[in-house]
């Protein structure tokens, strides 16, 4: 029984659908290569995975390195955005073989709160004031 137990437990901890993102805009500011703020404007899928898009972005301010108006996520599942078209992000990009990629776990901050949270008044308070301290804080480390 104990064995069981324990296979079960390695099973949960080893199990690709659990995820475990820890952001830190200080931090993540020095990990990425480009940190800017854009709309998506068009998205496109690279193949049947939903998480693999390319996406056409109109760029309207830059905190970090030099953006281009193309970016790809790769890599989907944990944390990787979901991008959709007319909607605003801070994104954080590493740059390969000269393209801007989101990977997994990727600390990208969307401009619009999640559709469940927006009919919850409190949690909508609240993440409204964590952008608004993040927002500062790019500005901050943009500056220096």
């Amino acid at each position: 029984m104990k064995f069981i137990n324990f296979s079960l437990f390695i099973l949960l901890l080893n199990n690709p659908l659990n995820c475990t993102c820890v952001y830190n805009v200080n931090t993540d500011y020095y990990n990425f290569d480009t940190i800017f703020r854009a709309e998506v404007l068009s998205v496109s899928y690279l193949n049947s995975n939903k998480y693999n898009q390319k996406a056409k972005l109109k760029i309207t301010k830059v905190y970090k390195g030099n953006p281009t108006s193309t970016i790809i996520t790769v890599e989907g599942g944990c944390s990787t955005p979901k991008l959709i078209s007319n909607k605003e992000w801070i994104f954080f990009t590493s740059n390969k073989n000269n393209t801007q990629t989101l990977k997994s776990c990727n600390p990208s901050i969307r401009l619009y709160p999640k559709s469940f949270i927006e009919n919850q008044p409190k949690r909508l308070k609240i993440s409204k004031l964590r952008l608004e301290r993040n927002l500062k804080l790019l500005d901050s480390l943009s500056r220096n």
